[in-house]
């Protein structure tokens, strides 16, 4: 018997056919009912540039400014979850109240997000500030990709001691400057290399066109990015 990460309730559930077959049953950290109130992007119509739900395929219009910004970047992006009422609290936990254990009930959605081209490329990770780490302790990406059991490099560093991103308007947002840097002695790590970057939720963007506009002055040979929560 396990029980539930976030309510704690007894977890219940089917075997598939294809666990039956394999004798591998996947974990599932979540209840039913938990699980019920996370809502897979993949189950509706998204952007096809950054996986927000919209009536069309196309792309939308933040994705559009994007483009019209930063020409030279074809950035697509994929995220697994809409970053409802439900993941927003799920996130205050796992990152302002320390519940480090809720990475575990994403470690899956964080394979699935990078298995089909982690083999060729190098995972970066979105880096936080100095002070962030000093009072949370942990960089809250890097959990879930090591909950994850993902190989990564810290290839950016968060030079800017600002005021966290969540407590910016959208236009603060948008508008801020430059936060990272390339670590001393990277930048022969990302040349000729496919990268993926990570991060925990997509808002605006901003934070990962930073990271795609500094690192594409390196010559890697593609960037594309991810999100657990979009």
């Amino acid at each position: 018997m396990s029980r539930c990460l976030w309510c704690n309730e007894e977890v219940m559930y089917t075997v598939s056919i294809k666990e039956l077959v394999t004798f591998h049953c996947k974990n599932r950290p979540l209840c039913l009912g938990c699980s019920r109130q996370l809502k897979r992007l993949d189950s509706f119509t998204r952007c096809s540039g950054c996986s927000r739900i919209s009536e069309r395929e196309a792309h939308c219009q933040d994705c559009l400014a994007w483009r019209q910004r930063y020409p030279q970047l074809k950035l697509k992006h994929q995220a697994v979850y809409a970053y409802n009422g439900f993941a927003r609290e799920m996130v205050k936990q796992f990152k302002f109240s320390g519940d480090c254990e809720l990475a575990a009930a994403f470690s899956e959605e964080i394979k699935e997000l990078t298995r089909c081209r982690r083999r060729s490329s190098l995972v970066i990770p979105i880096p936080i500030s100095r002070s962030s780490i000093e009072t949370r302790g942990f960089n809250q990406t890097e959990l879930l990709l090591e909950s994850a059991r993902i190989e990564y490099q810290r290839v950016l560093e968060n030079a800017f001691q600002r005021e966290k991103q969540s407590k910016k308007t959208r236009f603060e947002r948008l508008e801020s400057p430059q936060p990272f840097i390339v670590r001393d002695r990277m930048e022969g790590e990302i040349k000729g290399k496919n990268l993926i970057i990570v991060d925990d939720i997509y808002t605006t963007g901003r934070t990962v066109y930073h990271a795609a506009q500094l690192l594409s002055q390196y010559n890697p040979a593609s960037i594309s990015s991810v999100s657990l929560f979009r």
